[in-house]
């Protein structure tokens, strides 16, 4: 790693570190986008409800998570998601869900259309990694398919993406983490299209 490298990734540590402005001013609100997706060339028929997010260790926060190579959890010190992470994906999931066409209506609630199918999100990853000369954002997915009066599950997906963060400016870092959860989504999306397909599923 060269001189420049190594000065632009100790500023990156710095800024990704839990307690780098602890007792200076307050840490910063940031928020995802959901991804845009094209049109379903066919509309959806199913009505599907969102199950709260299961999540990985330390994800069920509003705080930003960072994992070292020894797989220690940390928390950055100057940035949080405006609400808990697991609510905010799930409201995320259910505005792509609509959006991209796929299902005749989403939801997380218990009222309103009775589900034709369960979605269910385990969020394995969610965070910065930080190796020795490079920092990385990290989003990996695991979703099933369920039967909503049994809770068989009629399948499995999993989608999982990497962007590599640059340094000094902690909300390019976010939008390293925003763009590596869009590349995931619409990975699963275009998955689960095909298992949404009521066909298939009879």
């Amino acid at each position: 790693m060269n001189n420049k490298s190594a000065v632009v990734f100790a500023a990156l540590a710095v800024l990704l570190s839990g307690c780098a402005l602890e007792g200076r001013q307050p840490a910063q609100t940031y928020v995802l986008q959901a991804p845009v997706l094209p049109a379903a060339t066919q509309p959806g028929h199913l009505h599907v409800k969102l199950l709260p997010p299961e999540m990985g260790t330390g994800l069920g926060t509003r705080q930003i998570a960072v994992i070292d190579e020894a797989l220690r959890l940390d928390y950055v010190g100057q940035g949080e998601w405006p609400e808990s992470l697991p609510l905010m994906l799930q409201n995320l999931w259910v505005d792509s869900l609509r959006q991209s066409g796929l299902v005749a209506s989403a939801s997380s609630d218990q009222s309103g259309t009775r589900p034709d199918r369960l979605l269910q999100l385990s969020v394995i990853e969610f965070n910065f990694h930080k190796a020795a000369d490079r920092v990385t954002a990290r989003v990996r997915y695991e979703a099933k398919l369920l039967e909503p009066a049994s809770r068989k599950v009629l399948t499995v997906r999993q989608a999982e993406a990497m962007e590599p963060v640059p340094g000094g400016d902690f909300a390019k870092a976010v939008a390293s983490l925003d763009r590596a959860n869009a590349q995931a989504m619409t990975t699963l999306l275009a998955d689960l299209a095909n298992d949404l397909d009521t066909a298939k599923l009879r």
